[in-house]
């Protein structure tokens, strides 16, 4: 989890800069591929990630801005993380002990 939100950190940081590319942003893509690799190494899903990184890199090289094609990788990325998330209990003891110990406390 860890991993995924230092790159999304990363990439969020990249898409929000203003103005025009720099001779560092294809080694700060490059890099982020890379660490989308390191994610979940085998994973198809993060394969592609790295792959449209990538794409979005050659794009920069090239001089063009393919700001929609990083947002989607921003977006699958946020998706990914989302589901790393751990699960919210629903322990419903747990709720009912504690509606109990809110109702005993306003009869106070």
């Amino acid at each position: 989890m860890a991993r995924t939100r230092a790159l999304l950190k990363t990439l969020l940081t990249y898409a929000s800069r203003e103005g025009s590319s720099s001779s560092g942003d294809a080694a700060l893509l490059s890099d982020a591929a890379e660490q989308a690799l390191a994610v979940a190494p085998g994973d198809a899903a993060w394969q592609q990630i790295a792959a449209s990184l990538l794409a979005v890199r050659k794009s920069v090289s090239n001089g063009r801005h393919e700001k929609e094609a990083l947002r989607q990788v921003i977006r699958t990325i946020a998706d990914h993380a989302s589901r790393e998330l751990p699960a919210v209990s629903t322990n419903e003891a747990f709720g009912s002990r504690l509606r109990s110990a809110w109702s005993e406390a306003q009869r106070r």
